[in-house]
């Protein structure tokens, strides 16, 4: 669910609260989920914003658009129809922006005619700004895993034994090489001390070159 829409439309005594995704070059939102009061219509999926009125051109500039009745606001007026088909009365569009591009916004719609004060449009754009934030750390959180999934697939296509080794001397990393070798379910060396896995014996021959190669010191055999 779309929890944080929620909590926004609760406090703002909303119809609707919704994130979308700006393509400004075509002038269109892909809204990717919605939140609604009282079993109002969803308005996930695609829309040109010229269907709705002008007030796009508000939004692309990188400012609210805070429309207290769509059907005299001179954005709107020519255009109220799509708008009050899904119960839309009042509207306020917060944009979000990535590196001064409008990337995408928050969406609030009142079933009413209302006048948004600017307590509330300070409200929902501290909610966008939270909002992107939040979304570019999963991305790079995702970013992240795709590229350790990329990296494991590589060194496992290798026929080697290839681990990375962190500076407390535990696994971070092993390829299925050397799994294998080890006789070792795969994840199942990470966190694992280095010395626990290869033996005793073998530590006291490898030890002082795993700390010298910690230290900075290249070794190729």
């Amino acid at each position: 669910g779309f929890v944080a829409g929620r909590i926004l439309g609760e406090t703002l005594n909303a119809l609707r609260v919704g994130y979308g995704v700006i393509n400004a070059d075509d002038e269109t939102i892909v809204v990717e989920r919605d939140w609604t009061r009282d079993g109002a219509p969803s308005v996930a999926g695609v829309h040109h914003f010229r269907t709705y009125g002008s007030y796009v051109s508000d939004i692309l500039a990188g400012e609210p658009a805070a429309i207290e009745n769509v059907e005299t606001d001179p954005r709107t007026p020519d255009a109220p129809e799509p708008l009050l088909a899904f119960g839309i009365r009042a509207l306020l569009d917060v944009p979000v922006t990535e590196n001064g591009r409008v990337v995408g916004q928050i969406l609030v719609h009142s079933a009413e005619p209302r006048s948004w004060t600017d307590d509330e449009i300070a409200f929902v754009r501290n909610f966008a700004e939270r909002a992107r934030a939040a979304m570019a750390r999963r991305e790079a959180e995702q970013a992240s895993r795709e590229n350790a999934e990329e990296l494991q697939r590589l060194a496992d296509s290798l026929p080697l034994l290839v681990s990375f080794v962190g500076a407390d001397l535990r696994y971070v990393f092993a390829n299925k090489a050397y799994e294998d070798w080890f006789d070792l379910a795969p994840g199942e060396m990470n966190g694992r001390l280095v010395s626990e896995v290869v033996g005793a014996a073998a530590w006291e021959i490898m030890g002082p070159i795993v700390h010298r190669a910690l230290a900075g010191e290249a070794f190729v055999s």
